[in-house]
């Protein structure tokens, strides 16, 4: 074959390196489909053989044909990854075949497009040197080099690289689409590979057509320069950018706050100050460390502007060796203020370069992301109004779900859905701490997980004796089916569309919260389409058509009731739909029965509370009408008739006081409250939420001593759930920390007081 011929030996070479490499990943998860996965590891495949083939397409043959034929070479390589891809989606479903195709094209099309002519362009300068091809072939390395530098010293944590494309960043962010700025970056690597092209034409070419091109490449080279500035704060934002954009600056005694002008955050601009405050003084008493700098804080208004900026939209994200946490607005308290901090604060104790575990053993590195999450988890349990993570591993092992603790702390970690990672990690974590102490677990922590050299004793040991402590712990009837809901989901890698259901819910919340209803119901359809094994889609969507169109929305209910993967409490929440739609159309005994359904199941209090509220509405007929409506469409109007029809119910002044809370009418909602409490509420459910509500409507209006008066009965009480009291707590310690700028002496925690005898422990239901 001659080296014109548009095959030859190294083509075919790298044809078959590439599609035994996309054969091999036609049976990995999350690779086996035409998307992004497969398209970034096929874009860092086509590099080298692109810049080969356009090299020796150009280095014999000067000129423009010749670069041509190197390039169509290059984007051949791609035909048949392409049909394999496609074939294997007879045996892999692939719902979003078109989004694939489009990152297909941006990344390893693309690349292949711009590697094909630096080659070409390379040989044209060096006049095919065989030291210019070895020069190009270090270039993708450097670019993944200086993308690494960018993350390490920039907030962002996604990459553009013109060889690789593009790297999404966060592992638990699943919306991940073709995006405008995708498109926009690799039309720029056109662009300049465009100019650089003309330049190795021109040098190469005759005096006429050399003005031409080298005055094309000027131009072309020169815009692109003159709009570099836009470009790198585009696709490559720094600190000082991100700063910038946002506008807003607020310094406190260890915090720097950056914030958006006129956004949710600065109205609670004091609120979010003292929350960060409080969060590190508490860090500062349980680790027994000091940052030596102040922390940085930056706080997006929205999921979608922290996607834009940095690029992780559905996940917090700190950076413990910049001293960064990167957060969206959140009504106070900040669910994550504390865990994000935790990190910061394991930089004091962990690997000088990252602040985190990574140690190297061998030849290579180990970094135990179980230790870093595990930890943040472990100081950072505020109690979800749930259950503590050593309940949800105890009920994971009662469910046969626990996994082993090699798993979670080893690369095995990323194979597992952050929700049972992070709970496992955090359990065992909380547990090693209370066992030998922080100072051990700071030295563990340095070490990167070296538990024999620390402890004395192998991993296996302590997850006996970790074990045996889940099974002195006793759980809620309701704590296994609330468990099997919240762990069924498994990692990214094992859904479902993953991608493609992430985008098509995002852009359905979307659209509900615009008013758009029918392209909200598109969404949450094919969503039910691409998922049928989900029946939380069905849920989704029960609740979208209930306002609308009664009818089919009961049959949607009914089915996701009926889903052969429905847990309990999924079916208790389509229960709940039943009873609503039954109640607005009239029929009381269809609505009493579901309401009883929901009873005899083991559900959180929240479901089985709200039921028992209805329930009593609807046997009174002095408020019960009023009290559905409020309950059915917030409607305030009709709670306040209520309360006038009912004035001895403590039960409706309970919801009134509940309604004028939420309205901000803080003070006339205490009063409400507290005459709940006198009257009385008639159920245990109702009365412990009266408890949890009057110190944070307390709060809210700064009467401080009430609030803590409040959380400290709730604390004390014994019917109180387990996470219910850290959170009392903790609100205890917030309230004593603003008064005095203190924090009280670290008390036995209720985590701590859990562990019962064996023998008084009943059968896990």
């Amino acid at each position: 074959m001659t080296p014109s011929s548009p095959i030859h030996r190294p083509f075919l070479v790298w044809a078959a390196l590439l599609a035994a490499l996309t054969a091999g990943l036609s049976f990995v998860p999350l690779f086996d489909l035409l998307g992004y996965e497969l398209s970034l590891a096929l874009s860092l495949a086509v590099t080298p053989a692109s810049l080969h083939l356009g090299f020796r397409a150009t280095k014999d043959a000067a000129g423009a044909p010749a670069l041509a034929r190197g390039v169509a070479r290059s984007l051949a390589l791609l035909i048949l990854p392409l049909a394999l891809s496609s074939a294997n989606a007879l045996r892999v479903k692939n719902c979003d075949y078109l989004g694939g195709l489009a990152f297909y094209a941006l990344l390893p099309g693309v690349t292949a497009l711009v590697g094909a002519a630096l080659g070409g362009a390379g040989a044209l300068l060096s006049r095919g040197h065989r030291g210019a091809l070895a020069l190009l072939l270090v270039l993708p390395v450097g670019g993944i080099a200086v993308s690494l530098l960018r993350v390490y010293d920039r907030p962002l944590i996604f990459a553009y690289d013109p060889f690789f494309g593009f790297y999404s960043g966060a592992l638990y962010d699943e919306d991940v689409r073709v995006t405008t700025t995708l498109a926009a970056y690799r039309g720029w690597n056109l662009a300049w590979t465009a100019g650089l092209v003309m330049f190795a034409l021109g040098v190469r070419a005759p005096p006429p057509r050399r003005r031409l091109l080298l005055a094309g490449s000027a131009l072309a080279l020169g815009a692109l320069v003159a709009t570099w500035s836009l470009a790198r704060r585009r696709f490559f934002p720094s600190a000082e950018d991100v700063a910038e954009g946002l506008g807003g600056r607020h310094e406190t005694p260890h915090f720097v706050l950056l914030y958006a002008r006129g956004s949710a955050t600065e109205r609670a601009l004091d609120a979010v100050a003292r929350d960060h405050e409080l969060r590190y003084a508490q860090l500062v008493r349980d680790t027994g460390v000091t940052p030596a700098r102040k922390i940085t804080s930056f706080i997006f208004p929205t999921a979608a502007d922290k996607r834009r900026w940095m690029g992780a939209a559905s996940t917090y994200i700190a950076k413990p060796w910049r001293r960064e946490i990167y957060l969206q607005h959140e009504e106070f308290p900040h669910s994550v203020v504390h865990h994000e901090l935790a990190h910061v604060f394991g930089a004091e104790f962990g690997d000088p370069l990252l602040g985190l575990t990574l140690h190297v053993r061998g030849m290579l590195p180990r970094l135990d992301m179980g230790l870093v999450e595990g930890l943040a988890v472990a100081l950072a349990d505020d109690g979800d109004g749930v259950m503590v993570p050593h309940e949800w591993a105890a009920a994971m092992k009662a469910l046969g779900l626990l996994p082993r603790l090699d798993h979670i702390f080893g690369a095995g970690f990323y194979g597992l859905s952050s929700q049972v990672a992070y709970t496992v990690a955090g359990s065992f974590c909380r547990w090693i701490i209370a066992e030998r102490g922080m100072p051990a677990f700071r030295a563990l922590y340095r070490t990167g997980g070296d538990f024999e050299r620390i402890y004395g004793e192998a991993l296996p040991a302590l997850e006996r004796r970790w074990s045996a402590f889940l099974d002195r712990i006793p759980l809620d009837p309701s704590a296994q089916g609330l468990a099997r809901e919240r762990f069924r989901r498994p990692a990214v890698w094992h859904k479902v569309c993953a991608h493609r259901v992430a985008a098509l819910r995002t852009e359905a919340r979307a659209a509900t919260a615009a008013g758009d209803r029918l392209r909200a119901e598109r969404c949450l359809r094919q969503i039910v389409a691409d998922d049928p094994g989900d029946p939380a889609g069905l849920l989704e969507l029960a609740r979208l058509l209930a306002g609308t169109e009664p009818t089919r929305a009961e049959e949607v209910a009914r089915a996701a009731e009926q889903h052969r993967s429905a847990s309990t409490p999924l079916r208790a929440q389509a229960l709940a739909i039943l009873g609503d739609l039954a109640l607005r159309a009239g029929k009381a005994d269809q609505a009493r029965r579901a309401l009883d359904a929901i009873e005899a199941l083991s559900v959180d209090e929240a479901i089985r509370r709200q039921a028992r509220v209805k329930r009593v509405a609807l046997g009174d007929p002095r408020f019960g009408r009023q009290v559905l409506a409020y309950l059915d469409r917030g409607d305030l109007a009709a709670i306040e008739e209520a309360a006038r029809r009912a004035p001895d119910s403590g039960l409706v002044a309970y919801l009134h006081g509940r309604a004028l809370h939420n309205r901000g009418d803080g003070a006339k909602a205490l009063a409400e409250l507290d005459r709940a409490r006198r009257l009385g509420v008639g159920d245990a459910l109702v009365a412990r939420e009266l408890a949890r509500l009057e110190p944070l409507v307390a709060y809210a209006t700064h009467r401080l001593e009430d609030a803590a008066a409040g959380w400290s009965r709730l604390a004390e009480e014994p019917a109180t759930s387990l996470s219910a009291r850290v959170n009392a707590q903790d609100w205890l310690e917030r309230v004593r920390f603003e008064q005095s700028g203190k924090l009280p002496a670290r008390a036995i925690s209720p985590v701590e007081a859990v562990e019962k005898p064996a023998s008084s422990r009943g059968p896990t239901k």
